[in-house]
């Protein structure tokens, strides 16, 4: 895989540490060096986190975070990938398009059911069916297909096409709660992102594609140990120089200085699942996440709560921080943490794990990606991970798509050979 990541990459910061420098998604590295940005990072040394020159090419480190984004616009798959494939002739994109369920011909995926702007329509092949539809959204469609759990399916009415009681399980998420500091002194970006300025950086961007609304929402990211025993980093902890909230019913920037950041625990353990409702494909699915049922995840949040906490008493940022207005100091015990992340907590849309891939008899998926027990049938997104990554999910996921067509790729060589 590693070789998947650096076939991606076309990093601003060159080879070494992994990186890629020949790919389509275009990285590039916070250059805001700003007075909070630096304080901060000085903090986290004064901590014991070494600083970094890129977050990604050290198992532990604080430092200025990387984003796919190049000439100030998002680096996505849809401006890299898929706008070099439209020109080829064999591809067509349509838009406004649910789709419901898999068709299969025997035990052989033939095509997909879906709604197109609420009409429907079918769609046939005699290739292979990729679903790429997410951690959330794929095990539904393999549910809807009459793939997953029989009991489940049975009570929907939906013919059982092939028993995969593990489609929809063993869900894993990041949970994150933001915590937000202020400041005494005018250092945060908060002005730039309200009134004349907010108009004038609006301005900039559109004309340069420059100035802070070019960056990033988080401009530095850590990856730390919790606690000093431990041989590798187990929480990621990321600082925006800015604060954001509700205002007269509204989410907007905060009108006095102040920062943010959370963080969560790398390798969430706490398995929750989703699975149909009925056999609508617009209908809300039955979401349980599960969040921090497991002790490790607990524990991890509780300390990295904790550590945030001492990190802004640190001798390099301390004197500009003038309190902790979310959630504020009367979060305090152990259960209060908890409590405080499941309340207002958020998700870190980072959901895998739904349709697992493995070499046991219960995993959805076999290592090359195929549905187990179904011809013709892959699925490619991040449902597949049998486990959390330790970051984000996008860069792995878009790593899997490139590892998934090199097997496709192999697989037509291999059938033309013969």
């Amino acid at each position: 895989m590693a070789r998947a990541f650096q076939s991606i990459e076309n990093h601003e910061l060159g080879e070494g540490g992994g990186r890629g420098i020949d790919g389509a998604v275009g990285i590039s590295q916070n250059k805001s060096r700003i007075e909070i940005n630096e304080r901060y990072i000085e903090a986290g040394r004064e901590m014991g986190i070494p600083i970094v020159a890129d977050p990604n090419a050290q198992r532990e480190g604080v430092g200025y975070a990387t984003w796919t984004i190049r000439g100030g616009r998002r680096s996505s798959t849809g401006q890299t990938f898929l706008k070099i494939a439209r020109k080829r002739p064999n591809l067509r994109v349509e838009t406004g398009v649910l789709v419901d369920r898999v068709l299969f011909d025997g035990r052989r995926a033939a095509g997909v059911s879906a709604r197109k702007h609420g009409q429907p329509i079918e769609y046939h092949t005699d290739g292979e069916v990729l679903l790429c539809a997410g951690g959330l959204v794929s095990p539904l469609i393999l549910q809807r297909s009459g793939i997953g759990d029989p009991a489940l399916l049975g009570r929907l009415g939906i013919e059982v096409v092939q028993p995969r009681p593990a489609v929809g399980n063993r869900m894993l998420e990041h949970r994150l709660l933001m915590m937000e500091f202020a400041l005494n002194r005018p250092v945060s970006d908060n002005p730039q992102f309200r009134g004349i300025r907010l108009g004038l950086n609006a301005l900039r961007y559109a004309l340069t594609r420059s100035g802070p609304i070019a960056r990033g929402s988080y401009e530095v990211a850590g990856f730390v140990r919790t606690r000093p025993e431990l041989d590798r980093p187990d929480a990621e902890i990321l600082m925006a120089p800015f604060s954001w909230g509700m205002y007269r019913g509204k989410v907007a920037v905060g009108r006095n200085h102040a920062i943010h950041m959370f963080g969560y625990p790398l390798r969430s353990r706490s398995e929750g699942s989703i699975a149909i409702r009925s056999t609508d494909p617009a209908a809300p699915p039955l979401i349980r996440p599960n969040y921090l049922a497991d002790p490790y995840d607990r524990q991890v949040t509780v300390d990295m709560f904790r550590l945030i906490r001492r990190w802004m008493t640190q001798p390099a940022i301390a004197p500009l921080i003038a309190g902790e207005t979310k959630p504020g100091l009367q979060v305090e015990s152990d259960d209060d943490i908890i409590a405080e992340f499941k309340r207002h907590g958020s998700a870190g849309f980072h959901a895998c794990g739904t349709a697992r891939m493995g070499s046991d008899a219960d995993a959805v998926l076999d290592p090359q990606l195929r549905v187990n027990g179904v011809a013709n049938l892959r699925v490619i997104d991040g449902s597949i991970m049998p486990t959390m990554v330790s970051a984000n999910t996008n860069g792995p996921i878009m790593a899997i798509g490139w590892r998934a067509s090199e097997i496709i790729r192999e697989r037509r060589r291999n059938a033309l050979a013969a």
